[in-house]
């Protein structure tokens, strides 16, 4: 089963997924009803997996999970990456403080999508944290083959760009643990 926010002007829906509508600020993935599903969704589940950070899907569902010794496996999806961990730090430390500290503490391993993703998780996490590489379906020799002489100039100056960027706070980060 899975457990989600939707947009309400989204309508789509599968099989063994749940979905509610948010409430507020999107980025916040806050939805009421979440929190009774949650409850209901934990107990039956064998373990959680949560999607992200710092958001209200990981405190209900974490919390619920914690309560009954279940096992949560974290996938930040790049939210350790040094750009995003400058931004909105505020908002962070508070998300930290009221569930995410409990959870990364909790968490049996973490599942990331590249070995730089694993870097960052260690980064911040710790290098004891127990981490999976596992890509999202993409047949990585296709990537490979792929002729970047075809890119434009303007897509390649702005990758370029982010590559610099990331890699300078890489470099300011490279000690860095979550305060």
């Amino acid at each position: 089963m899975l457990l989600a926010t939707r947009d309400a002007k989204f309508t789509r829906e599968w099989p063994d997924v749940i979905q509610e509508v948010r409430k507020g600020p999107g980025k916040m993935f806050y939805a009421p009803e979440l929190k009774r599903l949650a409850a209901e969704a934990v107990e039956e589940a064998e373990w959680f997996h949560g999607h992200g950070l710092y958001v209200w899907t990981n405190m209900w569902l974490g919390g619920e999970a914690r309560k009954r010794g279940k096992p949560l496996v974290y996938h930040p999806q790049g939210f350790f990456d040094p750009w995003i961990l400058r931004r909105s730090p505020g908002k962070k430390r508070l998300a930290h403080w009221l569930f995410e500290d409990k959870n990364i503490s909790r968490v049996r391993w973490w599942r990331a999508l590249s070995n730089k993703e694993a870097g960052q998780i260690r980064a911040v996490v710790g290098d004891r944290a127990v981490v999976h590489v596992i890509p999202n379906g993409v047949d990585l020799d296709e990537v490979d083959a792929i002729d970047t002489a075809r890119v434009t100039s303007d897509v390649w100056r702005v990758t370029s760009e982010k590559l610099k960027e990331t890699k300078r706070l890489k470099a300011e980060s490279a000690n860095r643990r979550w305060p």
